[in-house]
């Protein structure tokens, strides 16, 4: 995977959370995470526009290790890759928008959990920029 979210500034206390996953994917540390029922979660994808935010991966998950659950994180401000086309202004709410990509929320993704947090400053085309995760 590429264009992994960095985590900048933590909020104490940590909030790392528990959600399943499936055994057969390797999901790599920082991954943006979309949430499925059952509290599940896979990797972002070219397909994952406007999916439910699952959280930022705290940690690697390896296929075929049996656990099945990874934490986490809900919480923090991190780097995230803007959209390789759309723009925002500091302040705007972001959804996921692609395999590890954020891009602007428009009104109907603020009723259906889509909403991976809020800029802290102004996103150009295709930039990594400062989002603060909309927390649990």
């Amino acid at each position: 995977m590429a264009d992994e979210a960095v985590n900048i500034e933590y909020i104490q206390p940590l909030n790392a959370v528990r959600r399943t996953c499936d055994d057969d994917t390797t999901i790599s540390a920082g991954a943006l995470l979309e949430l499925h029922d059952s509290n599940q979660v896979s990797g972002s994808s070219a397909t994952s526009a406007q999916s439910a935010f699952g959280g930022i991966a705290a940690e690697m998950y390896k296929a075929g290790s049996g656990l099945g659950y990874i934490s986490v994180y809900m919480d923090g401000v991190f780097d995230l890759k803007n959209d390789p086309v759309l723009t925002a202004n500091a302040g705007a709410p972001v959804v996921i928008s692609g395999a590890n990509t954020i891009a602007p929320a428009v009104a109907a993704d603020l009723l259906t959990g889509a909403v991976v947090g809020y800029l802290e400053e102004d996103a150009a085309a295709a930039e990594v920029v400062r989002v603060r995760l909309r927390g649990s």
